[in-house]
């Protein structure tokens, strides 16, 4: 829960360790760092309270009660008709360092036994798929074929505001006149944790105040929605005739009867209102008032970016499901360099375009931390020959998976089409 601890001059820590102070006029950003927002309240929209947008009379139905924080101005919000705002933050942080990396593993072969095995245990799972293709195949060959499952994770904190309304049913209200309300990045919340999305929602203090409910104008009653008003429905017994066709077994017709559900009146008491024509309001909870106020939501985000480095006809999807070995791993705050000792050139270009994709991606939010990973899976390819004719499929991943676009024996002797 934010807590705010009264009027500041300066930024207050908004949370996640290793990042300080995000506001300081007189700080210069060092080489290679994000550019900084423009000064002047933070980098926050100018002419407002803090930046948020102003609470006014000027929607239809709302009418302050006691206290109308328009005729204050408290440095002058925007209307409400504007809605809410998203609002870049301030950086300021260490300059990245390009860290140590360590050399790359050597890469698993898949042997014809385990493609066999792999090939079988992947027929086991289609009922209509006959196993004597996979004893009496001959491997022509098996290629290797390295494929490398790049993911660059950026971890981003985003503030929006908007004006939301809530029963009132007493209280102190925390408005404009216990002082100018903080900006945006000055309330303090706490992260979940690194690179675990979570949404909070905080009461930007003092910006509420009380008005009478625009729905029920203070009467805590509306008209029933059912009924409206009139505190009866017609019959559905009788579909509002009074009178109901009954069969007469001694005379073999059909007889018009009174109604027994209604009396013969055709109308039955609402069962909504109980017959009050009226139910409670809806939106101030029968209340007859609603607090105002200037609502913020901090949203905790990690945005991930995957990139497949494969030369074989495999579908990309399938490597970034299938496990490998973790051959890099680095995190850092607030980005990570691009991959570049990579021996394969392709592996580092995909990096450097993730990379800037997510450099420029996140301008009205705050970045923590980044970190990527490169993880190396096995491909084989493997060819083999069937009653004189030439197929393949693919063996992938640490385990063991296995995709066939053309298998021989795709029906077996238990199917039939009609």
């Amino acid at each position: 829960m934010g807590v705010y601890r009264g009027p500041v001059t300066r930024s207050l820590p908004c949370t996640t360790a290793n990042m300080d102070n995000y506001t300081n006029p007189n700080h210069q950003a060092p080489p290679g760092a994000p550019p900084q927002y423009p000064q002047g309240g933070g980098g926050y929209p100018q002419g407002g309270q803090g930046g948020y947008p102003q609470q006014g009379a000027g929607q239809p139905g709302y009418q302050t009660g006691g206290y109308n924080p328009a005729d204050q101005q408290q440095g002058g919000y925007p209307s409400q008709n504007q809605g809410g705002g998203q609002y870049p933050p301030p950086y300021e942080g260490p300059a990245p360092v390009m860290p140590d990396r360590p050399p790359l593993p050597s890469l698993t072969k898949i042997t014809e036994e385990e493609a066999r095995e792999a090939f079988l245990r992947w027929v086991s799972e289609h009922c209509c798929y006959g196993k004597g293709v996979v004893k009496d195949l001959v491997f022509e060959s098996i290629q290797p074929s390295p494929a490398f499952h790049y993911r660059l994770e950026s971890y981003t904190e985003s503030r929006t505001t908007k004006w939301t309304a809530v029963p009132f049913a007493g209280g102190n209200v925390d408005g404009p006149m216990n002082g100018p309300a903080p900006q945006a990045w000055q309330i303090l919340c706490n992260s979940p944790g690194p690179f675990q999305n979570n949404v909070q929602k905080f009461e930007v203090p003092h910006t509420a105040s009380v008005a009478t409910c625009h729905q029920c104008r203070g009467a805590c009653l509306v008209r029933c929605p059912r009924c409206w008003g009139r505190g009866r429905t017609r019959c559905t017994w009788c579909h509002g005739d009074g009178r109901r066709q009954e069969y007469n077994s001694q005379t073999n017709r059909h007889e018009s009867r009174r109604c027994n559900s209604c009396n013969g009146t055709g109308q039955r008491r609402c069962m909504t209102c109980r017959g009050h024509g009226a139910v409670p309001c809806p939106t101030c909870k029968a209340h007859g008032s609603l607090k105002k106020y200037l609502e913020l939501t901090v949203t905790f985000h990690n945005n991930v970016k995957d990139e497949v480095v494969e030369r074989t006809d495999l579908p990309d999807q399938l490597i970034t499901k299938a496990q490998g070995l973790l051959c890099f791993q680095e995190e850092a705050v607030p980005t990570v360099f691009p991959v570049s000792h990579f021996p394969d050139q392709e592996v580092n270009t995909a990096s450097k375009r993730a990379c800037d994709q997510h450099a420029g991606a996140f301008t009205a939010s705050r970045l923590h931390r980044q970190r990527h990973n490169v993880r190396l899976v096995p491909v084989a390819e493997c060819r083999y020959s069937y009653k004189g004719d030439s197929h393949r499929f693919f063996c992938y991943g640490e385990d063991r998976l296995v995709w066939c676009e053309d298998y021989p024996a795709s029906c077996c002797w238990g199917c039939s089409i009609l």
